[in-house]
């Protein structure tokens, strides 16, 4: 059971980091909203993520964030992720500190935070807790092992060992000595020769 309570631990950590991580809670950027495009593999049609130029003055980059929180704005499309020629009159301006899972758009906080980030963290950890059971017990719905039941033999133990599940046997007790041992050679074979 004490590996399970460890596989418990190790999967909510990793779980709690996956969902952090998929939240950017340790990136930091700021800059102008200048221009958007549809992330990778979408047809941009009904997106609810889209990556966003960010204009920051020695240079630009692209983050990926909800689109409800430019719905006020109207940027114009970025096909190549660089940002357009002139600056939009309604750049919003951006900020996300480190160490925090919401991102400042304008005078608006928006939470990076949502149900596909949880759902990812809970996956992860229960990879693990399932992955332990397997390792463990043959089964991920098992916490411990079943014994062998079935009867058929396995290797044996060593002499002084016991089997798995069996106690030990007590040791034979030793065969008592009554006098000196016969001696080799001179039995029965030798008596017919005469």
């Amino acid at each position: 059971m004490k590996t399970f309570w460890l596989s418990v631990v190790v999967g909510c950590l990793l779980g709690v980091g996956v969902s952090l991580g998929s939240a950017d809670f340790l990136l930091a950027y700021h800059g102008v909203a200048v221009g958007h495009r549809p992330v990778p593999g979408s047809d941009g049609v009904d997106d609810t993520m889209r990556r966003f130029v960010l204009d920051q003055g020695d240079g630009w980059t692209e983050v990926v964030l909800p689109v409800d929180a430019f719905s006020s704005y109207s940027l114009p499309l970025a096909p190549f992720g660089v940002p357009p020629a002139e600056r939009p009159e309604e750049a919003p301006a951006v900020e996300k500190t480190r160490f925090s899972w919401s991102v400042r758009v304008g005078d608006r906080a928006v939470s990076l935070l949502g149900p596909a980030n949880l759902f990812f963290g809970l996956l992860a950890g229960l990879v693990v807790v399932l992955g332990r059971n397997v390792a463990v017990a043959g089964s991920p719905f098992r916490l411990l092992p079943t014994p062998d039941t079935s009867g058929k033999r396995g290797k044996r133990p060593k002499v002084g060992q016991a089997a798995a599940g069996r106690p030990a046997a007590p040791p034979k007790p030793a065969r008592p000595q009554k006098g000196p041992p016969p001696r080799r050679g001179k039995g029965r074979r030798n008596k017919k020769r005469r």
